[in-house]
């Protein structure tokens, strides 16, 4: 999930107005592996599991600014989702939600209907709280996770550190996709890089939040492919 968000003001407007949504090339997965390891963030997927890739959002100047974890083929049983991560003054913009339905609907073209994810229980809990209260996330009890799936866990640096109690997570791939695509639309992953352009969308104030820092009555943000 996306890292801990800032409140959005009613007036507040993004650092950049363009961007653009693609795959990492093996240089900037090496660079962003450096990046995540001074930020303490896990690195494991992106170490074992060489089919694992990358999404990520760039400014114009080609600046990344955001990215994504996904992998389809490691464990064709369990596609994986990991590693979003948005830079703090980018975040609330949308642009979260934008790296999200993107991954899932990569993994949905790939025929999945079920992802997963893995995390330290007590991180990022009032977003947490929020997908498991919509049904977005479902909770596995700990005998019903595959012992060689959660064992991978012990392979990460943040084990028994940060992270001091695993949580692991079912998502519909489809209902996230239909709750992500009512609010921002559809994002296409068939022909990336794709570039977009954040605008702020003019609806009702009574509209729902996408987040739960995000006050009701604040107008989001929305991708408008170019």
């Amino acid at each position: 999930m996306v890292d801990d968000a800032r409140t959005l003001t009613g007036t507040e407007q993004p650092p950049e107005s363009r961007y653009e949504l693609a795959w990492a090339s093996p240089e900037e997965k090496a660079e962003i592996l450096g990046q995540m390891r001074s930020l303490h963030r896990q690195t494991m997927n992106l170490r074992t599991m060489p089919t694992a890739r990358l999404m990520l959002l760039k400014t114009q100047r080609g600046d990344v600014v955001g990215w994504g974890g996904v992998d389809v083929e490691h464990d064709p049983q369990r596609p994986e989702l990991f590693s979003l991560h948005v830079m703090e003054e980018f975040r609330t913009y949308t642009l979260g939600l934008v790296l999200e339905l993107a991954r899932y609907t990569w993994v949905r073209k790939h025929g999945h209907k079920v992802a997963y994810a893995r995390m330290d229980a007590a991180g990022n809990f009032s977003l947490l709280r929020y997908r498991l209260e919509k049904q977005l996330y479902r909770m596995l009890r700990p005998d019903t996770v595959d012992r060689d799936w959660a064992k991978m866990c012990t392979g990460c640096e943040l084990f028994g550190t940060e992270c001091r109690e695993q949580a692991f997570f079912e998502i519909d791939v489809e209902h996230f996709i239909e709750h992500g695509e009512r609010r921002i639309g559809a994002v296409d992953v068939e022909n990336l890089p794709r570039p977009f352009e954040l605008r702020r969308e003019h609806v009702r104030s009574a509209v729902r939040p996408l987040h739960p820092e995000l006050p009701t009555g604040a107008r989001p943000y929305k991708p408008y492919w170019i």
